[in-house]
């Protein structure tokens, strides 16, 4: 959970254990190695539009880098343009489409 002024505005997960439903792409990842995904990031009205989502993962990117993990990968829904537009921003590649939780998703891979 992300804070400002000790109040929630955001959470996100990140899993250094890999996703099952990233094995069966429509399109193809940049990388075979190690990854973390994120999962879930979100921010309510407080964080947005003040650099929130580019510090998130910023900060992600160092816990990667920690761990000795040099690519992160995220799927979002079709019609999600802003986190499309975060994503892109952030230098994460559209790599194709996958189905999580039943639902196709486009899929983002940074790899640094």
């Amino acid at each position: 959970m992300l804070s400002f002024n000790n109040l929630p505005f955001g959470y996100l997960c990140i899993d250094f254990a890999g996703e099952p439903a990233y094995n069966n792409i429509n399109g193809s990842w940049f990388s075979s190695h190690d990854y973390a995904v994120i999962h879930r990031m979100a921010f309510g009205k407080e964080g947005r539009g003040k650099g929130a989502s580019k510090a998130t993962l910023q900060l992600v990117k160092k816990l990667c880098i920690s761990k000795n993990v040099f690519a992160i990968r995220v799927d979002t829904d079709p019609h999600n343009k802003a986190m499309q537009h975060i994503l892109e921003r952030e230098g994460y590649k559209y790599c194709g489409t996958v189905i999580f939780q039943d639902s196709p998703k486009l899929a983002y891979e940074l790899i640094f």
